[in-house]
């Protein structure tokens, strides 16, 4: 019983440093910001369906709106971790690759004027815009292994 308790505390405690460790320390998601704009990273997991990828954008974009009040523009960066692929020969792939068109957001005080992630990503307009931007992202690039996974999925 006592080895199932300190499992679990040092368990517990792993967790909760690697979550502040990979949001600085701070519990905010990392960014950096320049004048009024946030320019943000967001890793694309291969074999998720797009519509989950367009709900976890939808809600960090709401995220991020909350956390810096000051911020008028947001600027995403999608990337993808190229060890999650595999080319035609079985060979893994290696470091990151970031896609070169950003999601771009203006008017972040609109966002804000929400009540929480759900009754965002529940306006139907602002959902299937977030699917448009993330579809042609998509269609804008071949890579192989992810897109064929990616690129079939309807909505």
């Amino acid at each position: 019983m006592i080895k199932n308790i300190n499992f679990i505390f040092v368990f517990s405690t792993l967790l909760i440093s690697f979550f502040f460790s990979a949001c600085n320390g701070s519990g905010k998601y990392p960014v950096n910001l320049s004048g009024d704009k946030i320019m943000a990273n967001y890793t694309l997991h291969v074999g998720e369906y797009q519509e989950q990828e367009v709900e976890n954008i939808g809600r960090l974009v709401y995220r991020l709106a909350a956390e810096n009040k000051e911020a008028k523009k947001l600027e995403l960066t999608l990337q993808m971790n190229k060890t999650e692929l595999e080319d035609k020969y079985g060979n893994k792939g290696e470091g990151i690759f970031e896609f070169p068109d950003k999601m771009k957001f203006d008017g972040l005080d609109e966002i804000r004027k929400y009540a929480n992630a759900d009754k965002y990503l529940g306006n139907d307009e602002v959902y299937l815009a977030f699917a448009y931007k993330l579809q042609s992202i998509l269609q804008n690039v071949d890579a192989e292994g992810f897109f064929k996974r990616l690129k079939n999925r309807t909505y």
